[in-house]
Formats: structure tokens, C-alpha cells, sequence
């Protein structure tokens, strides 16, 4: 199975114009002061050979990019109008070095995303979701943090409470999250999962306040599987709990917070997670639909790998 995205380019063209003109300054002027600036960093920051082959031709090449529609001439230049992206497991493993890139954010986040995706994963196989849920559950659990790339470490890192004001930018990442993903049509169907993992039942959670019958099962087994995840890990400001400890805390949450029926099989999912694999994407999709006997049997064929 492959995936095909159509590439708006007229869109992409609008917002990517790049401001090319040399300004108030004749070209002459402007090639000068250009090539003083990778002069000074000849050899430092960049290639010397580099450096001197694009001054040699600064002039013909900055009458070039002064042209109106280079933009334009640019995107002509695409082979085709569409992008053909792998098979499901190549999105996934493009899922994974993200979460990657954002754990590697902080010492204390190191596999955060990973231990959700595979707390989600278990908690979607033991509620017996279709097999193309437990795909979307797992990749949403995995870039649920991506807006968190917009937080400074100082933030992330403090080793204490935060201020109220620090607390509002870390709130606003499940809203960088969907802003992130929605636009990606490979990723659009898990936006939505990804962005409301700090949604709650009564509506008290953030970044929209969502409640109960806004909340998809995917959204939250996303939501119960980040709050065990952060509760058994260790962070700048606390120990991880046992997990006794994040259990029963996470019971207390369970019909207010978190779906009651998400924290009912958390015990049999959270307890052995570390050790289940994550399902490889066609252990999933090419079955036609998931029974206890095709459960049973898949996770065999997982714990045996």
C-alpha cells in the first residue's frame, strides 16, 4: 500500500515568495556587501573552496535571484505535481524519528514518546479497537509532543514549579501539535488524537476545553497512556512513581479526567508494555478486522520476534 499526497503549489508558492529584490541598494552595492560577509567567514563557518566559487559568481548569480518569478520558475522545475510517499511502515518509522527528535528535546523526556506510543498500543489492542485505529492510536502517541519543539528548555528543564506565565507557553503545545500535523495529509487523521491528549472529560483540560463528546477513543487512550507514561518517569523536578503509585493516582482521575474504560484495562496494558513490541504496521492492516482469536495471535507472533 502506498500513499499519494497532491501538492498545492499555488499555496505553497504564496506563502514561500521570498523576498529576493537587493532592496534600496544597486546590485553592484549589494554583491559587495555579500561577498564581505562570507568573507569573514571563510574557513569558519563555511567551505573555503565553497566560498570562493560563489563569490567568482556573486554577480550573475544575484541578477538571477533578483528576477520577479523565480519562485514560480522554481516550482517548474518539479518533475511532478505529486509526491509519492513509502508504504505504512516507512510513515511510521518517519513517526518514530520525529518522537525521537522530540524526546532528544530534554535529558528528562529521552523516551517519553516511544513509552506512550507503546502504552497507547497495548491499551488499543486490550480494547479491541480495528486495526487501522490501533495504526492511527500508535502514530498519534508517538508526535503527540511535536509542539513541544516550541518550548524552551529552560522551561522544559526547571527544576521546579513553574510560573504562571511559564505554564501558558507550555500549555499552548497540543495547539503547535495540530498546527504541526492537520496540514500533512499522512498525518491529518491523527492530529486530532495527538493535539487533545491534555483534553479532559469535564472539559478542564487545554488547549480547547474540550469534553466527554468531543473526545474520540483514540484521543483518549492517547490521553491516559501520556499520564502513565510522565507519572512513571523520571523528571527535572520529581522521581518516577512505581507503578502501583501511577495506578492508583491515575484511578482517582478515571470518569472526571480520563475514560473510565481506557483506565479499566491499564493494569494488563501498563504492567507488561515495556516488554510487547510495538506491532509492525502490516502486522495490523492486513487484517481484515480484529477478533480475540486474530488478537491472540498477532500478539504471539509480536512476542516472538
Amino acid at each position: 500500500m502506498r500513499t499519494t499526497e497532491t501538492v498545492d503549489h499555488e499555496r505553497i508558492k504564496t506563502r514561500q515568495q521570498a523576498p529576493w529584490s537587493t532592496g534600496d541598494y544597486p546590485r553592484s552595492a549589494s554583491v559587495d556587501v555579500r561577498s564581505s560577509q562570507l568573507g569573514h567567514r571563510w574557513g569558519t563557518w563555511y567551505d573555503p573552496e565553497l566560498v570562493d566559487a560563489l563569490r567568482a559568481d556573486a554577480p550573475e548569480l544575484l541578477v538571477e535571484l533578483d528576477e520577479p518569478d523565480l519562485a514560480g520558475r522554481t516550482w517548474e522545475l518539479e518533475p511532478t505535481s505529486e509526491v509519492r510517499l513509502s508504504d505504512g511502515a516507512d510513515v511510521d518509522r518517519i513517526a518514530g524519528a520525529f518522537a525521537d527528535i522530540i524526546d532528544a528535546k530534554s535529558p528528562f523526556t529521552g523516551s517519553h514518546s516511544r513509552g506512550t506510543a507503546e502504552v497507547a498500543q497495548a491499551l488499543a489492542r486490550r480494547l479491541r479497537l480495528e486495526p487501522i485505529t490501533i495504526v492511527d492510536v500508535r502514530r498519534a502517541a508517538l508526535l503527540h509532543d511535536v509542539g513541544k519543539l516550541s518550548v524552551p528548555n529552560s522551561i522544559l528543564d526547571k527544576p521546579g514549579r513553574l510560573t504562571d506565565a511559564e505554564f501558558t507557553i507550555v500549555k499552548r503545545h497540543p495547539e503547535m501539535t495540530h498546527r504541526i500535523l492537520a496540514p500533512i495529509p499522512t498525518f491529518a487523521s491523527v492530529a486530532e488524537l495527538a493535539a487533545s491528549h491534555h483534553e479532559r472529560l469535564d472539559g478542564t483540560g487545554y488547549f480547547r476545553g474540550l469534553g466527554a463528546e468531543g473526545l474520540a477513543i483514540g484521543a483518549r487512550i492517547v490521553a491516559v497512556a501520556d499520564v502513565y507514561e510522565a507519572l512513571t518517569a523520571d523528571r527535572s523536578y520529581r522521581s518516577g512513581m512505581s507503578t502501583d503509585e501511577a495506578l492508583t493516582l491515575i484511578g482517582t482521575m478515571a470518569g472526571d479526567h480520563l475514560a473510565a474504560e481506557v483506565v479499566a484495562v491499564l493494569p494488563d496494558s501498563g504492567e507488561r508494555y515495556l516488554s510487547t513490541p510495538l506491532f509492525e504496521y502490516s502486522d495490523v492492516v492486513n487484517q481484515p478486522a480484529t477478533t480475540p482469536a486474530m488478537l491472540a495471535a498477532a500478539e504471539a507472533a509480536a512476542a516472538a520476534k
